[in-house]
């Protein structure tokens, strides 16, 4: 394993090498899957504002991965849509949406909005019976077909970038088992005891790396 803080390479150095990585991908037309891992968030009150700011720089550089043709899919357990909504196309979201709100009786869809303004428990204007939110809670049964979908993404992949995490992610560990590539990096901020089982780690902030690759 190349890892940064004890090897000899310098980081720009890696970072070039990663580069030659996901090209050579890129020319196979082998899909590079990256897993984006948002900081958790403390508590549901946090301003979904401040959470896309903080995550702007990244989304960004994932586009703008993407339009180069260096990234094929992002998995992601985010609830916001930060990828979709800065441009990203192909993006599976784990654990659903805030922005797809839905009466399970009749089907009508609600904006975030409306979940926002409403005073206690958001109902159906027509229904009157509590609009489901597009999320899966806290043990929950992820949706079967998220579930393929990521699998296959996985399993097809030659690069897979783990972002903000770890290999013993509550969420993404059981999905990084399929992983039958050439290359697993990894980067994330505090170095873990796991990371001896990746082929590249950087201890960074991802957008620190991710403005080098794109």
């Amino acid at each position: 394993m190349d890892q940064v803080q004890n090897m000899e390479l310098s980081k720009d150095q890696i970072i070039q090498e990663l580069i030659a990585l996901l090209n050579q991908n890129q020319q196979k037309e082998a899909a590079n899957d990256v897993f984006e891992m948002v900081t958790l968030i403390d508590g549901m009150g946090k301003r979904l504002e401040q959470v896309t700011e903080e995550l702007s720089s990244v989304r960004k550089q994932l586009e703008k991965m993407e339009q180069d043709g260096k990234l094929q899919c992002i998995i992601t357990s985010n609830i916001y849509e930060l990828c979709q909504r800065s441009g990203c196309k192909n993006v599976i979201e784990l654990h659903g949406s805030i922005y797809h709100n839905i009466c399970q009786r009749c089907g009508r869809e609600y904006p975030v909005e409306y979940i926002k303004q409403a005073h206690g428990i958001p109902v159906c204007e027509d229904c009157q019976i509590p609009i489901r939110p597009g999320l899966f809670f806290f043990r929950e049964m992820v949706d079967s077909q998220l579930v393929t979908q990521a699998v296959e993404e996985i399993n097809r992949a030659e690069v897979l970038l783990l972002l903000g995490t770890n290999l013993n992610s509550e969420v993404f560990s059981h999905y990084i088992k399929y992983f039958q590539g050439k290359y697993l990096v990894i980067i994330h901020q505090r170095s873990h005891y796991l990371d001896d089982n990746a082929d590249m780690v950087f201890i960074d902030q991802p957008k620190n790396i991710l403005s080098r690759l794109s």
